[in-house]
């Protein structure tokens, strides 16, 4: 909260309560790229409520999550108060500058009790595991024994 105040951030309100019109003002959102929140901003583009909106995603955004969000600006005529769209890859969570973790709980037995993992959990995996080699800005030497994350990274896998 105090980091917020200091970069004059005076309000913050989650996208899933109720809120009123506020003009003049700069808006952030920083959400999560889902389907709830892209028809949160939809409700939001239809009441009018914000004149400048800036809009960050916590994790990868797909083209077509983006054609979507462009085709709901247009539909409200709200595409001239988008001042910019970021993409951050944040998916993790950083208990320590040393540790991290992708709250996944029992994530080792759901990757190695089947053959088949789900594919889900590899994707979510492998654009966490993105994100936090991107925010260190490192190159990474992943060894992992069965295919599926890094091949999800693109990455040759060295057994």
């Amino acid at each position: 909260m105090g980091h917020l105040r200091d970069e004059n951030v005076t309000l913050h309100l989650n996208i899933n309560t109720v809120r009123e019109k506020i003009h003049g003002v700069n808006t952030i959102y920083f959400i999560q790229p889902t389907e709830d929140n892209l028809k949160k901003i939809n409700e939001d583009f239809a009441k009018d409520l914000y004149d400048t909106i800036y809009i960050n995603f916590s994790s990868f955004v797909s083209h077509d999550y983006l054609n979507e969000l462009a085709k709901i600006a247009s539909r409200n005529n709200s595409v001239y108060k988008i001042k910019q769209v970021y993409q951050h890859n944040l998916n993790f969570v950083s208990l320590n500058k040393d540790f991290f973790s992708f709250n996944i709980s029992n994530v080792f037995e759901k990757l190695n009790k089947t053959k088949d993992p789900d594919q889900k959990l590899l994707e979510y995996i492998s654009e966490s595991l993105f994100s936090v080699f991107r925010c260190m800005k490192m190159i990474p030497n992943i060894v992992y024994e069965k295919e599926g994350v890094g091949e999800k990274l693109n990455i040759p896998l060295e057994v």
